[in-house]
């Protein structure tokens, strides 16, 4: 319990019992619970009463006595703009500028003030030091220069969206950039705020995927390309979350690429354990090269229409101890029903060549 505040009045009217409330207390000459302009004034004039100084010889005899008239005179109270606070910022806070008047009744050091806005205020407690300067400034005299920073910041902001290919209306743009000088926000910032509204592009009328461009298209593309490459199947949430990885990185992003191989690689490595020393060289793609050529050759197909994570191919990975010889992945061409070799034009070109050895043989050609 304070002893200058026993009854733990609320005096201005807060909801919290505190040290402001024991500095009113001290004005509360008869104790009634309210502060009047009377009481005011005489604590104020007791704050200012006569002094002695006294002057001494060697022996320590009085040798001058200097006595000075109380000083009646009440210093001009500080106005908000002293404090520090335009018209149009009190106007937006309302509670800031109840806070001002209570620093004005009882002449608050600027220290007391800001204080008391950060403990008991809406706009205190929802600002940090640097937004609370911003706020204040923006509708003050200094709001040119500011404004100029958010006008410079949103300009930059655009270009940085503009090359990153993502799609950000000018209104976020805006909006980013004021926050931005606000907070004190920095490029890393920046690039979160653009990574972060990336979406994966849907698909035209006419049932074709939106084309992406700048940055991020570039990312996709590669992205993508690499992981076929290692025989791993992405989902469209999986390649978003991983493209907004990327756009982090900003024009480091192939440098986040690199680490990303090692990813795909072990994830092969669960997938594909039969070469998984292998992959340790090289990627799935040029494992399986050879193997797809072979197919390609006996059965007509080209290798472009192969897909290295289609079963029917990874058959060649799959031997007893590891992927299959040449001569047995070929022998598995031609008798495994499911690659349909005796459909082909080569293989109708054996059976001819072979059934004219026959005749020939029999002297029936």
């Amino acid at each position: 319990m304070s002893k200058a505040n026993p009854q733990q009045i609320d005096y201005n009217k807060d909801t919290v019992v505190d040290q402001y409330d024991d500095e009113l207390a001290r004005m509360d000459k008869d104790k009634d619970g309210t502060v009047t302009a009377q009481e005011r004034r005489k604590y104020k004039k007791k704050q200012s009463q006569t002094t002695t100084e006294y002057e001494y010889d060697a022996e320590g005899n009085i040798t001058k006595q200097t006595t000075s008239a109380p000083d009646t005179t009440v210093e001009p109270s500080m106005t908000a703009e002293g404090y520090g606070f335009s018209d149009n910022f009190l106007t937006q806070n309302e509670d800031v500028r109840a806070a001002i008047q209570l620093a004005i009744d009882n002449d608050w050091p600027q220290e007391v003030l800001n204080r008391y806005i950060e403990e008991n205020t809406a706009f205190g407690q929802s600002t940090n030091d640097t937004q609370a300067n911003f706020d204040i400034q923006i509708v003050g005299p200094k709001n040119e220069d500011l404004l100029k920073q958010v006008t410079d910041r949103e300009a930059t902001l655009k270009r940085q969206v503009m090359m990153s290919g993502v799609q950000i209306s000018d209104e976020e743009i805006a909006k980013f950039a004021r926050e931005s000088v606000r907070s004190g926000l920095t490029d890393n910032d920046a690039l979160a705020f653009i990574s972060e509204r990336f979406t994966m592009p849907g698909t035209t009328p006419e049932g074709t995927q939106q084309p992406v461009t700048g940055q991020v298209g570039n990312i996709l593309d590669e992205l993508r390309q690499l992981a076929r490459s290692y025989g791993i199947t992405m989902t469209e949430s999986d390649i978003q979350m991983k493209a907004r990885e990327a756009l982090k990185m900003g024009g480091d992003w192939r440098t986040w690429l690199d680490s990303q191989r090692d990813v795909f690689r072990q994830q092969a490595k669960t997938l594909y354990p039969k070469v998984a020393d292998l992959l340790d060289q090289s990627d799935l793609s040029t494992i399986m090269q050879p193997y797809l050529s072979d197919a390609s050759e006996l059965l007509g197909i080209s290798v472009a229409q192969m897909q290295i994570t289609d079963p029917m191919w990874q058959n060649a990975l799959n031997g007893a101890d590891g992927p299959l010889s040449r001569d047995e992945w070929i022998r598995s061409l031609r008798t495994d029903p499911k690659y349909g070799y005796d459909r082909t034009v080569r293989a109708r070109q054996e059976y001819t060549e072979l059934a004219d050895e026959l005749l020939s043989a029999f002297g029936m050609a």
